[in-house]
């Protein structure tokens, strides 16, 4: 059953395990994906690495949804050579899940091109999403200090609002070179949905609900025209332990 934690009233927060977590993003999408076709004929998603892309997008991939009209974007990428495993779209690649994903439009994050990947992905983002991009649907984690994307706390890049994709030289985790959508991106989406799982993330997760709070994850929260917070009891803010 999926419910708002009663220590957390916010109606867009929801607490459940990842399998129930998953049926309700499959829904939600559903009606995002029903209205961009009606409008537009496609529908665009934004996918990003990690514990989202191994519990959350699986179930999409399987999902009855239109994925011969899907564009599907990278939310950030991490600069290392094709195939390393470090890459968010080799894992991608690696899910069982991703032959459901077989006639979707796929764009990967050319980070090969160096200074220029910026530039060229944002020429992508425009041509399937316009100008400025609006998607449909952005997916993020939630890193344990509250970085989405590749925009961590304190960083330039993550407060860019003049570009669509920039390029991060001093992540604070390896590899620090890497690619990410900005902020305008990420909240200008018609659903934006922010997701953590376990004890690890139970300190961003409260900074994220802090209405003060400063960090990409809570300027994502706050900024978003529509924002769905999925987490595990593990990594609610009132959870024991």
């Amino acid at each position: 059953m999926h419910t708002s934690s009663p220590g957390v009233p916010d109606p867009r927060v929801h607490v459940a395990d990842a399998a129930a977590l998953a049926r309700m993003l499959v829904r939600e999408a559903a009606t995002v994906c029903a209205h961009a076709l009606a409008t537009r004929g496609a529908w665009t998603i934004a996918v990003p690495g990690g514990s989202v892309l191994e519990l959350l997008v699986p179930a999409l991939a399987e999902a009855a949804l239109p994925w011969d009209r899907a564009h599907l974007v990278q939310c950030d990428e991490r600069v290392v050579p094709a195939g390393d495993p470090r890459s968010n779209w080799s894992a991608l690649r690696a899910l069982p899940a991703f032959a459901h994903l077989a006639g979707a439009m796929l764009h990967r994050m050319p980070v090969e091109l160096g200074e220029d990947a910026p530039v060229v992905y944002e020429e992508t983002l425009t041509r399937v999403a316009g100008r400025p991009p609006v998607l449909d649907i952005v997916l993020l984690g939630i890193g344990e200090d509250g970085h989405v994307a590749s925009l961590f706390p304190g960083h330039a890049v993550a407060r860019a609002t003049s570009a669509s994709v920039v390029m991060e030289h001093d992540a604070p985790k390896t590899p620090p070179q890497r690619l990410s959508l900005t902020l305008p991106v990420l909240t200008g989406a018609s659903l934006t949905v922010l997701a953590a799982f376990g004890t690890s993330k139970r300190d961003a997760v409260r900074r994220t609900l802090d209405p003060q709070g400063d960090v990409p994850a809570a300027a994502v929260f706050r900024g978003a025209r529509r924002a769905l917070l999925l987490i595990d009891p593990a990594a609610a803010p009132n959870s024991a332990g």
